[in-house]
């Protein structure tokens, strides 16, 4: 789990200087920056596609995006998105983070996430679109998400409701992180060390359920 929190924090701070680096004749530019960070991604690939940092399904959505953004179209990209596909087919994507995350990868691919490894995973998240707007038991980040990924995948979404449920969630955290101790957003579970391939695992980036919905 230690070395990659540290895995991740090195990446962040080597992208971070890359783009800080000025532009100059001759020199990388943003292109150039962003089909290193893809190739360096592809180099933390593991066999079944994931690219682990935080969550292995997480992370490897957000690989997806990160291959679609660069423009690559790549072996690394098809082998991600089979990776998250099997995780859907397995259950594994079961919380309003990871579905929203899903999504968002899914839908950004080019793809249909109403029909992704078996699911309707858009039908699934606005099931869960309670009155006051609150989706699920979601944190103000997975709402967040949430709220994204519906967009993404083209439908409506009561925006005023869920904007006011995002806001409410935030105010809860800060009044919680007021009262001192370590931060945890409401709801929230760590990510680190979860093995997606068991079901009886914690849900990554969620509710803080550990069954499928």
């Amino acid at each position: 789990m230690l070395a990659t929190r540290r895995g991740f924090v090195a990446t962040l701070t080597a992208a971070f200087m890359l783009l800080a680096v000025p532009a100059s004749a001759g020199g990388p530019n943003d292109g150039d920056r962003a089909d290193a960070g893809a190739a360096y991604l592809a180099t933390q690939q593991k066999p079944n596609g994931s690219i682990p940092a935080f969550s292995p399904i997480g992370s490897t959505a957000d690989g997806v995006l990160a291959f679609i953004a660069s423009g690559a179209a790549s072996p690394s990209r098809k082998a991600a998105l089979g990776y998250l596909r099997t995780q859907v087919q397995r259950g594994n994507v079961n919380t309003v983070g990871l579905v929203a995350k899903v999504v968002q990868a899914v839908a950004a691919a080019g793809k249909d996430p109403r029909s992704f490894g078996g699911q309707d995973l858009v039908r699934w998240l606005r099931s869960r679109i309670k009155d006051s707007g609150k989706i699920g038991a979601a944190t103000v980040f997975d709402q967040s998400l949430a709220i994204l990924a519906i967009e993404a995948a083209g439908t409506p979404m009561p925006y005023a409701q869920a904007a006011a449920a995002a806001a409410e969630n935030a105010r809860s955290d800060s009044r919680r992180f007021a009262g001192g101790g370590p931060f945890r957003p409401s709801g929230a579970t760590l990510e680190e060390g979860r093995d997606e391939d068991n079901p009886n695992a914690r849900s990554a980036h969620g509710e803080g359920s550990s069954s499928p919905p």
